[in-house]
């Protein structure tokens, strides 16, 4: 499987007035990111994510232009070997720190995910990761310096033949302030009741992640009352990962897994 293509998009979100986050060197204003693509002889694509180091288009253009022509034809498995010519015949012997770094890591991030895909597995499970790390490619932290400093992860779906329940719901309903929950899919609208009635706010922002981390990943926001509502339809197939709490309201800041409209319109115009 060898490396065909290599394309970076670089791209550029005006950021909310009331989204906007104050630095010490100022406010932001806007988000820029690199987007990089890298495609195989098989047709397999891998997507990654370059910083933009406030020179976006000129990382881009470091991408599509000096290091495709140094990986164009490896072997898309051997993302050490990849990496080490960029390294070697870059960043090494021409400098170019900052930038080549910047541009290096996108190309690398997008090998993984071909790895992944070629493999069939998750890159959170090839890179030897639990299902926690799911919320972040729904573009969730698990906390924020505004709305969150606590999380806990908790299965939803314990083993009857055990005895009592372990998991007490209504404590956790305000002890933490995210919580995830892994499994459990057919519970779900008795947690979030259970939630509800601990003291946890109908209106907290909901987010059922399925099939995280693959092509197949699809996210649904909703509210705790909402999911606690015995009348309300929502699609809780397994495997599923849900997020309780209001980090979930960050979502659509911060997706990049799952491209928004937006950003596939500016990378079919880049």
């Amino acid at each position: 499987m060898k490396i065909a293509d290599v394309r970076a998009y670089p791209t550029s979100f005006p950021i909310p007035a009331a989204n906007r986050v104050a630095l010490g060197i100022g406010t932001a204003i806007k988000r820029d990111a690199v987007v990089v693509k890298v495609t195989t002889d098989d047709g397999i694509v891998g997507w990654g994510e370059a910083h933009h180091g406030r020179a976006h288009t000129a990382v881009a253009k470091l991408i599509e232009t000096t290091l495709k022509q140094l990986v164009l034809g490896m072997d898309a498995h051997d993302v050490n070997g990849v990496w080490d010519r960029m390294y070697r015949f870059q960043l090494a012997s021409h400098g170019m720190g900052a930038g080549a770094c910047l541009a290096i890591s996108g190309i690398d991030m997008a090998l993984w995910d071909i790895r992944g895909k070629a493999l069939g597995v998750p890159l959170y499970r090839l890179l030897g990761g639990s299902r926690k790390a799911v919320p972040a490619y729904a573009g969730i932290p698990l906390t924020h310096r505004r709305l969150a400093s606590s999380f806990a992860v908790v299965t939803g779906h314990e083993d009857a033949t055990k005895g009592p329940a372990h998991v007490d719901w209504s404590r956790l309903a305000k002890a933490v302030d995210t919580l995830v929950i892994l499994m459990g899919a057919r519970s779900l609208p008795r947690i979030a009741a259970d939630l509800v009635a601990g003291g946890r706010a109908p209106s907290t922002p909901v987010a059922l992640i399925r099939w995280g981390t693959t092509e197949a990943q699809e996210t649904t926001t909703v509210t705790l009352g909402n999911l606690a509502d015995p009348q309300a339809s929502f699609d809780l197939r397994p495997p599923l990962v849900t997020v309780v709490g209001d980090v979930v309201s960050l979502r659509e800041q911060l997706r990049w897994f799952d491209v928004t409209p937006a950003l596939e319109t500016a990378m079919a115009t880049a």
